[in-house]
């Protein structure tokens, strides 16, 4: 909407702060408000621009309810109206662009600060993102559930390394329990008898450790490793060096002579 008034001499402040009251009558009565008022003039001297340095003028423009553009003269000058006003243009044509930028700059413009505004939104994502994984991981960390899976795990490791120190005493103890029982079997009677060596006892009971424990004619039995032999003294003499044995005769066909002990 124009409101056309008078921009230079005399009468030029009534009629620009009417021409400003006729645009708010005019948003009253249609109930349409204004987006914008560009208060314009070309350019021209002091002189010309004097109303525009008006305080009548300058209160208008203050009082506006609807941002003002002040477009008054060349971009080299200034009034009081360019200090009240919400924006000042250096042109009346610059002030055109102001409120009716190019489309495609204005396209550009959005296009820009869309993508600005995703690029923020995305950075302050991933770092909302970013945070919930490590508040996740700590969590995650002093969780009971890992506390105790840790503590299971050690306990598992504990036990299988008893279990191993178990086996190898065990082994050890088997070595030593054969070792044992190889010593004894080489000590034991019959190993002793399986080597050449005989026992013999009287026929009323006893072994016979030295010739005096024998009486000639007297029956007695040898124990070798695979059997008893049935014998009868015929003499007992003693030896130089001490023996175990002695001279028996063996009963049977042949009247074989049968020595015991070694």
């Amino acid at each position: 909407m124009l409101s056309h008034t008078t921009v230079q001499g005399e009468g030029a402040p009534d009629e620009i702060v009417l021409a400003l009251d006729r645009l708010r009558a005019w948003s009253a009565e249609s109930g349409e408000p204004l987006d914008v008022v560009i208060v314009a003039r070309g350019g021209g001297s002091p002189e010309d621009l004097a109303p525009f340095n008006d305080e009548r003028v300058a209160r208008a423009i203050f009082g506006s309810p609807w941002p003002v553009i002040s477009a008054v003269g060349h971009e080299t000058d200034v009034t009081i109206a360019d200090f009240v006003a919400d924006v000042r243009a250096p042109t009346p044509s610059a002030a055109a662009e102001l409120v009716a930028p190019d489309l495609d700059t204005l396209r550009r413009s959005v296009a820009e600060l869309v993508g600005r505004g995703r690029t923020c939104i995305d950075y302050a994502l991933a770092g909302s993102r970013a945070e919930l994984r490590d508040a996740r991981d700590r969590l995650a960390a002093h969780s009971p559930r890992a506390h105790v899976g840790e503590q299971r795990r050690l306990v598992a490791s504990l036990a299988e390394r008893s279990r191993g120190a178990m086996l190898a005493e065990l082994r050890t103890l088997r070595e030593h329990v054969d070792g044992r029982r190889l010593q004894l079997g080489a000590l034991s009677p019959e190993a002793t008898l399986a080597r050449g060596y005989g026992v013999v006892s009287r026929s009323g009971g006893g072994v016979v450790r030295s010739v005096g424990d024998v009486a000639p004619p007297e029956a007695l039995s040898i124990r070798v490793a695979d059997g008893i032999i049935v014998a009868t003294a015929t003499d007992a003499q003693p030896s130089a060096v001490p023996a175990n044995g002695t001279a028996a005769k063996v009963r049977g066909p042949a009247k074989k002579r049968a020595g015991a002990g070694q």
